[in-house]
């Protein structure tokens, strides 16, 4: 009872008191070339329970966005010409792409393997690795930034390019306590995401790599200690432990794209087989 007084409220706003039709019970609220708006169909995009002023609002503009859909609709339809206005190819055309694509969807799911083991990936690697290149330098080591004058700076500037286990477990520890941020990473990562973290842009860290495996750098307040281990140099293939899941994915693409060239050779078997097929190729 509440929404119908609401939408009498709403009614007087927008409907002029000498336009007001009925289609069986249903009142119509707007009329274009045609088309007609009806309560019912706003009452269904209102929710219930929400402040009468929330529902006028909503009605109103429910109403006005129809009403300048419609106008465009109206003068499309009145001055574009004949052709322009046949899309009953076009509809026809995509509907039977979005069937085709539902059913080779439905068609892949039910039949596809999508577990890739390791020895199928490394194969893959050994044989199409060569044609992989990496657009920048991928990196394993370690990132510090601690503040300047923190007391532990000198000692994590003597061990942070350090190896073994005694250096590393000293380093990690004196990270722990006086870096403001630290990181130390064996596995490979992007060198732009690692400097990033430092007032060091991309092409000039490059630039830096090419002759040492380490980068010292001071902002107004702090140091900047990176050391790698391991480079592997931008425009170099890519390490198999850095793709290993591109690599997976790829495979899968091409058991999707095998599996589509079955369902082809399938239903043209089945089709030959019924007689479905009618040629008149001179």
């Amino acid at each position: 009872m509440k929404l119908r007084l609401i939408f009498a409220a709403a009614l007087l706003l927008v409907v002029s008191c000498k336009y007001i039709d009925f289609i069986g019970n249903d009142q119509v609220i707007a009329e274009i070339g045609g088309r007609r708006l009806l309560r019912s169909e706003i009452e269904s995009v209102i929710p219930e329970g929400i402040a009468p002023q929330d529902s006028i609002a909503m009605f109103r503009q429910y109403v006005n966005s129809w009403v300048v859909n419609n106008l465009l609709i109206h003068r499309a339809e009145s001055e574009l010409p004949k052709g322009a206005k046949d899309f009953d190819r076009a509809v026809e055309e995509y509907r039977n792409s979005l069937m085709v694509y539902s059913y080779e969807k439905l068609y892949i799911e039910s039949k596809i393997d999508t577990t890739v083991t390791d020895s199928e990936a490394l194969d893959y690697y050994h044989r199409n690795g060569h044609r992989m290149t990496l657009t920048n330098s991928i990196v394993k080591g370690r990132y510090i930034k601690i503040l300047q004058n923190s007391p532990n700076t000198p000692l994590i500037k003597k061990l942070y390019r350090k190896e073994g286990e005694k250096n590393f477990q000293e380093l990690m520890e004196l990270c722990h306590n006086s870096s403001e941020k630290y990181l130390f990473f064996d596995n490979w990562r992007e060198l732009g995401e690692i400097v990033r973290e430092s007032p060091l842009d991309l092409h000039s860290a490059e630039i830096i790599l090419k002759g040492k495996q380490y980068i010292e750098l001071d902002d107004a307040l702090y140091t900047y200690l990176l050391y790698f281990s391991e480079v592997r140099p931008a425009a170099t293939t890519p390490p198999f432990e850095f793709v290993e899941v591109q690599i997976k994915e790829a495979i899968i693409e091409k058991r999707k794209q095998q599996l589509l060239r079955d369902l082809e050779k399938e239903i043209l078997a089945e089709a030959l087989e019924k007689n479905l097929i009618k040629t008149n190729l001179q």
